[in-house]
């Protein structure tokens, strides 16, 4: 699996799993816990307009394994740093941060930094930082 594959499989599945968790609201009735939830691929969308936001990208993936004649890759070194935002209060980007981090976690990535609240540039903007890592087999299916 090359890293880009990597990577587009990886989003879609905690996009998925995340809008997938439902909370029990006032009335007993389930509701999406994330339904207001913008994702996106990297710190530079437009993150400040569209709050709260659970970032995702890749910060390595280099390939592993190779085969003696080095023409075959065995598998990549998948690591990503996941941003949780949140403009109504430091609680609410932990719990995106936590539910993202049960998502990978069930992946088969450990959490090799944080979660970790990062500073903002603003009083009323909060934010949490992780990063993950696994080893992804060449011919290694990812699912939950």
């Amino acid at each position: 699996m090359l890293s880009n594959e990597v990577f587009d499989k990886v989003f879609t599945i905690v996009k998925y799993a995340m809008a997938d968790l439902e909370i029990v609201d006032g009335r007993g009735v389930s509701v999406p816990k994330w339904a207001d939830l913008f994702y996106a691929r990297s710190d530079h969308e437009l993150i400040d307009t569209h709050l709260p936001c659970l970032s995702m990208r890749q910060i390595g993936a280099p390939q592993i394994g190779n085969d003696l004649m080095r023409d075959t890759q065995n598998g990549v070194n998948s690591t990503f740093q996941v941003d949780a935002y949140s403009n109504k209060s430091y609680d609410e980007a932990y719990s995106i941060m936590n539910d993202a981090g049960d998502v990978f976690i069930r992946l088969g990535y450990a959490l090799t930094f944080g979660f970790e609240e990062m500073p903002t540039n603003s009083e009323s903007l909060w934010r949490f930082t992780a990063r993950f890592n696994r080893v992804i087999g060449a011919n290694e299916t990812l699912a939950l």
